[in-house]
């Protein structure tokens, strides 16, 4: 027997799992865009590859899961650039399916700033940690195409940027959030999060495809 209250009395069912404090995020998005600001110029200004440089690349020096970087047709290399900014804006857009389910889309401003958060902590932790670009100058695979010649494509200074990837790191921040916002919302979910959290893999897997066949980054770069 269902028991009958008066509708001011009615059980409220809906769960709500997060408290926002808005002046704590508010203070993060604000130091974070500006670090932003400061950071991506920086990376992108780094010194052109030299012809001495080119001249002393040495295509052993890698692990074999690292070579099949250096063995692709660089002829495709533009349509996988394109192809992989143009699927990474649709899984940063990810996250907007969690708005289908009712209860998260009452919450939908809290989930909107701590989504803005973790997109903001996720690209200033590729620029300012010690892994980044910032501090590493590894070269991206495209430098090692003798059959590119000294083309800008080859020598530009931001070819010093691929460890580690920031695509992949924007696809899994995107992907894994979407999964863990709705795992919290539905806590009758047992060993099916399991399954939730595993398609998570899927779009930062295609991304790190997309990105080798680009020729912007090694295997290990996505990795990490």
């Amino acid at each position: 027997i269902k028991p009958i209250y008066p509708q001011s009395l009615v059980p409220d069912t809906t769960i709500h799992p997060y408290h926002i404090n808005y002046w704590v995020t508010g203070g993060v998005l604000i130091v974070g865009i500006a670090a932003e600001k400061i950071g991506v110029p920086w990376i992108s200004s780094k010194s052109h590859i030299t012809s001495t440089e080119l001249q002393a690349l040495d295509r052993n020096n890698f692990t074999a899961i690292d070579r099949w970087s250096l063995d692709l047709d660089p002829s495709n290399m533009d349509y996988y650039v394109n192809l992989s900014d143009n699927v990474l804006t649709g899984i940063v857009l990810l996250p907007a399916l969690t708005m289908l389910d009712n209860n998260i889309r009452q919450d939908w401003l809290d989930v909107l700033l701590m989504y803005c958060e973790t997109i903001i902590i996720t690209n200033n932790a590729y620029l300012y940690t010690p892994l980044g670009p910032t501090f590493q100058n590894r070269l991206r695979p495209v430098v090692y195409y003798d059959e590119l010649g000294d083309s800008d494509v080859r020598t530009r200074g931001s070819n010093r940027n691929s460890f580690y990837s920031g695509h992949v790191a924007s696809a899994t921040a995107a992907s894994f959030f979407a999964a863990k916002i709705f795992c919290d919302y539905h806590p009758e979910l047992e060993w099916e999060k399991y399954l939730v959290y595993g398609a998570a893999t899927i779009p930062p897997l295609i991304m790190s495809y997309l990105r080798i066949r680009a020729l912007a980054h090694f295997p290990s770069d996505m990795l990490v």
